[in-house]
C-alpha cells in the first residue's frame, strides 16, 4: 500500500508543478500583450504630439521617421496585434509622406 500512496504523491506534485508552469506562462502572455497595448499608445501618442507641434508652429518639414498612420484627425499606431489611437488638432494623411494641414494664420 506504501507504494500506492507514493505514485498518488508524486501524480498529485507533477500535477501541481503543471499548474505552475502553467500559471507563469498565462501570465507572461499576459504582460506581453500589457507591453504592446502601452508601448502603441505611446507611440501614438508621440505620433500626435509631433503632428500638432507642426501645426501649430507652422513647421515645414519633421526630419525624424513616423511609422503611425495618420487619417483626417486620427493618429493609428500598431505594434504586434495591438493597435491604439490618438487625436490631434488638423487634419493629416499619410501615404508615403505625412501631409498635415496648417492654418493660414500659422503661416
Amino acid at each position: 500500500m506504501n507504494s500506492f500512496d507514493a505514485i498518488i504523491a508524486i501524480c498529485a506534485l507533477l500535477a501541481g508543478f503543471a499548474i505552475m508552469l502553467g500559471a507563469i506562462n498565462e501570465q507572461r502572455e499576459n504582460t506581453t500583450q500589457a507591453l504592446n497595448s502601452t508601448s502603441a499608445k505611446t507611440k501614438a501618442l508621440e505620433c500626435s504630439s509631433i503632428i500638432d507641434s507642426m501645426f501649430s508652429n507652422s513647421a515645414e518639414e519633421y526630419a525624424g521617421e513616423l511609422k503611425c498612420n495618420a487619417t483626417n484627425s486620427m493618429v493609428n499606431y500598431t505594434q504586434v496585434d495591438k493597435t491604439k489611437t490618438a487625436n490631434i488638432l488638423t487634419t493629416a494623411n499619410k501615404t508615403t509622406v505625412l501631409e498635415v494641414k496648417i492654418l493660414e494664420h500659422y503661416k
